[in-house]
């Protein structure tokens, strides 16, 4: 938005733009967010709740790596365990010498 714009706006317009910008400031604060987050803390601006949801995220990631590395262990030893059942019950042929 630019200055002349600004200008132009009439009163109402101004106040709503003034009462979003002290909403978003506001926003988190230890009186908009009175209950503990989950570490038992207070968060107490939007930037540390921004840090907290990305922590979050990536223990997130973490966790769903872990469970891609154990799917891929798992399905290996199963893929062992389907190549020792073939070689145990493949049938043998004895050579007549």
């Amino acid at each position: 938005m630019s200055v002349d714009q600004i200008i132009a706006l009439d009163d109402d317009d101004l106040k709503y733009i003034v009462n979003a910008i002290r909403a978003v400031a506001t926003a988190v604060t230890p009186s908009a967010t009175p209950t503990e987050d989950a570490a038992g803390g207070h968060v107490e601006s939007l930037t540390e709740s921004v840090m907290g949801v990305t922590a979050g995220l990536c223990q997130i990631a973490r966790a769903l790596e872990r469970l891609a590395d154990a799917h891929e262990n798992i399905a290996d030893q199963v893929g062992d365990a389907v190549d020792l059942l073939e070689r145990v019950t493949k049938p043998h042929v004895m050579s007549a010498t």
